[in-house]
């Protein structure tokens, strides 16, 4: 009874180890950093980037928006863009 048990649970730590490794590998850090992060780590991580990414490119929509109001967009913008 007690190995019944274990394969599906075995099963589900391996397939979100995996998850997690894959997950590690898409941040932007080289890869001897990912691969001694936690998952606790990989998990915060990533939603941080996700967070500031999605702040950028609404800043970057915003002023792209306002460039074709004023005519003018602002450097700093551009340069985060680049």
């Amino acid at each position: 009874m007690e190995g019944t048990k274990s394969n599906p649970s075995k099963r589900h730590r391996d397939r979100l180890n995996g998850e997690l490794e894959r997950l590690a590998s898409l941040l932007p850090f080289p890869e001897e950093v990912t691969t001694s992060l936690d998952k606790l780590s990989i998990l915060r991580l990533s939603v941080s980037y996700l967070r500031a990414k999605n702040f950028f490119s609404v800043l970057q929509r915003d002023a792209k928006s306002k460039v074709g109001v004023s005519g003018r967009g602002s450097s700093f913008l551009q340069r985060v863009s680049e």
